[in-house]
């Protein structure tokens, strides 16, 4: 069983996957098919970012031991997918006696993090001895194991190795509410692990992770110390208020926009069901525009930034009449953004219902003194 990351660092169940067993009650296989699979990102136990450290230290067997791991800046592509590489370097006494670099992805639709293996190197005397443990997915009928699900629930089992006969750790949610002490703080709402291996039946470890921040206990091993990685403040666009109008059927509809950038060259194409417009600006940065698009166009829409369909844009339907916002994210230099949709609205100008309204009353008055005419005459 691997010092760390044989561990989990959970923050869920299991998704939206569907996952199959063929070790009953213990999943073992994961849809990673539907999965678009990431070798960054974080959720509240761990950090697949540059820069995250943690320290661990704590006596066994009378031997002083210090566990390093690290999320390096660096991926590798294991059977076809590129997983982030973390390091962890294990001391005994002050001397190295392990090295492992593990690989690890993230499922963007789940959360969930899976583990793709991991090369070791067992140290004596400085020499590298033995690769004890080590394993790789898609190779020796080995495959990806779950080491973060993304809903925690008491009583989850599954696998975090599937290395038949050489690495098959696996985790059972104990609790989610521990509290645990150690040199680096207290920790409160801790997640217990309970880690078992098949092909040592006899051995049982326990984990302790803590949100925020991640492994916190490994057995006897307690953290000392961590760092966690920065995280750059998303940049939030400030909006400015640029009214724009189109003509309809000769009438003039104003049109509500925001944004970041500038607007410029703002027009209707009646025929084709679209609007189109230019924005500009610093270049090299993002930016936002949001446009009350009911008052001109009716959804579903389609969005296209230079020529390319984006799917990542938000519409906003209300209840309300003709009040339905389309927000469109973009780069901020110069480029045309066009906005189609099923149907121009109104379908008629306001002219052109007054009109009609108009019409209606006429025809309704004459056909009434059509009718006192034709009773007069009877009469």
């Amino acid at each position: 069983m691997s010092a760390a990351f044989g561990v989990v660092f959970v923050t869920g169940g299991l998704g939206v996957n569907s996952y199959a067993s063929t070790d009953p009650g213990w999943q073992d296989t994961f849809d990673l098919e539907d999965c678009t699979l990431t070798s960054s990102g974080t959720n509240d136990y761990f950090y697949l970012e540059p820069g995250y450290k943690l320290t661990l230290e704590g006596e066994e067997d009378r031997e002083m031991i210090q566990l390093n791991m690290t999320v390096l800046d660096v991926t590798k592509m294991v059977d076809g997918i590129e997983t982030r590489v973390v390091e962890e370097r294990e001391s005994e006494n002050g001397e190295l006696i392990e090295i492992s670099r593990n690989y690890f992805a993230m499922c963007k639709e789940t959360g969930d993090i899976f583990y793709f293996g991991e090369e070791v190197d067992i140290y004596e005397g400085g020499e590298i001895v033995d690769h004890e443990g080590a394993w790789l997915a898609g190779e020796n009928g080995a495959r990806a194991g779950m080491i973060i699900p993304a809903s925690p629930t008491v009583g989850m089992k599954y696998y975090q190795e599937v290395a038949p006969g050489v690495a098959e750790d696996r985790a059972e949610v104990i609790s989610l509410d521990d509290v645990v002490d150690t040199p680096a703080g207290k920790f409160e709402n801790v997640l217990k692990i309970e880690e078992t291996n098949p092909l040592e039946s006899n051995e049982k470890e326990y984990k302790f992770h803590a949100p925020k921040v991640g492994l916190i206990q490994d057995a006897d091993l307690k953290l000392v110390a961590y760092d966690l990685p920065e995280v750059e403040t998303p940049v939030i666009p400030e909006l400015k208020s640029q009214p724009q109008s189109v003509t309809f059927a000769d009438d003039v509809i104003e049109v509500n926009v925001n944004s970041s950038s500038t607007i410029s060259n703002f027009a209707l194409d009646e025929e084709n069901k679209k609007i189109s417009f230019n924005v500009s600006g610093a270049g090299g940065t993002n930016g936002t525009t949001e446009i009350r698009i009911g008052t001109i166009l009716e959804g579903p829409y389609t969005v296209t930034v230079d020529g390319e369909v984006k799917d990542d844009v938000e519409v906003i339907e209300s209840e309300e009449a003709n009040s339905a916002i389309i927000k469109i994210a973009h780069a901020d230099d110069s480029q045309v953004i066009s906005v189609a949709g099923t149907n121009v609205v109104p379908e008629f100008p306001i002219h052109a219902i007054w009109i009609a309204s108009l019409t209606g009353v006429l025809i309704l008055f004459a056909r009434s003194k059509a009718a006192r005419n034709l009773t007069g005459s009877s009469g």
